[in-house]
């Protein structure tokens, strides 16, 4: 049974404007963040535990602001 969203059988992108990623966060680890993806991953691991008042660096961009 082919399955309905399936790239490469068809080669036709899913979303002409995204896409779909699928993440295990209890196998993401990384001290230094390099990228946005891994900015994004860390603070959804961490965030509960993150000082709003003391963020540390790798959140300060406006993307990652609380008060925007």
């Amino acid at each position: 049974m082919r399955h309905p969203i399936d790239r490469h059988e068809r080669e036709r992108m899913l979303l002409a404007h995204g896409g779909i990623n699928l993440f295990e966060l209890s196998k993401f680890a990384t001290r230094e963040v390099e990228t946005e993806e891994q900015r994004w991953l860390r603070s959804i691991k961490e965030g509960e535990r993150l000082d709003a008042d003391r963020l540390p660096a790798w959140m300060r961009t406006t993307e990652m602001r609380l008060d925007s």
